[in-house]
């Protein structure tokens, strides 16, 4: 990020571009000009694997590009599922007859809200760079492929900045005291916009081979997602699997089914 100094001009010319609809042209040249890295961040809590760590950046269009950061361990991640041939934007959703016979109400809704937002409900697209790099920094903590992890990301803009929370564990799931919602709630309450949350859905596994997880918000997310709706204005919702993304509104978002 040494080079976002240096191109200060370049980006007032990028902001004038994208006013005009030029957008897919300034994200290239954007992409090119500043790698899809993110620079050091600030630690707000380190607790033997947890972590809760923050980062306020200019809002440049690489963050929404194509480029992908140049991660040893997340090229290796692509690179696997891809050789299991996996790389499916819809992948199935993984459910056992056992599953089924225990918790078939649930599993109805689950699979209510995949058929929904493939159904164009949501919009599920190639990973870019800004949840590709969170995918990949998890990646660098516990490897996806034999490890895999879930972190929680929220991505606030104000006055063209983003400022970015990211909790993660060692576990399955990040602890909930690495969530964030007291600090984005403290930021919304200063007049920071709360656009996104992020989260990511790890490998599953059928018949011995790595298959993606689905980017869709489970039945889990979506209750937890409408309350942060009500309570701080959450614009967005983001589930990847550091392949594809799956995008809801918040006024799509009330159509989904949370647990009950």
């Amino acid at each position: 990020m040494t080079r976002v100094k240096q191109t200060t001009s370049a980006l007032l010319a990028v902001s004038a571009i994208v006013a005009g609809g030029w957008w897919s042209t300034v994200a290239a040249q954007s992409a090119g000009q500043i790698p899809c890295e993110l620079p050091e961040p600030t630690v707000l809590l380190a607790e033997g694997t947890a972590v809760l760590q923050r980062w306020e950046l200019p809002e440049h269009p690489v963050w929404f590009s194509e480029a992908l950061p140049q991660s040893p361990g997340y090229a290796a991640y692509r690179a696997t599922i891809r050789a299991a041939g996996s790389d499916r934007r819809h992948p199935a959703v993984d459910v056992t007859a056992a599953q089924r016979v225990a918790d078939g109400e649930l599993w109805r809704r689950e699979e209510a809200n995949v058929a929904l937002m493939y159904a164009g409900a949501g919009e599920v697209r190639a990973v870019r760079c800004l949840e590709a790099a969170l995918f990949s920094l998890q990646d660098t903590r516990y490897s996806h492929l034999t490890r895999p992890t879930e972190f929680i990301a929220h991505i606030l803009r104000k006055g063209g900045r983003l400022k970015i929370y990211f909790g993660a564990g060692g576990e399955p799931f990040p602890p909930k005291r690495v969530y964030g919602t007291d600090e984005v709630a403290a930021d919304v309450a200063a007049g920071w916009l709360y656009w996104i949350a992020l989260h990511n859905h790890p490998l599953q596994t059928r018949g011995g081979k790595s298959t993606l997880g689905v980017p869709v918000p489970s039945t889990s997310d979506v209750s937890l997602l409408a309350g942060l709706v009500a309570r701080l204005g959450l614009r967005e919702a983001w589930v990847t699997n550091g392949m594809y993304t799956g995008v809801v509104s918040a006024e799509n978002l009330a159509r989904f089914s949370g647990r009950e």
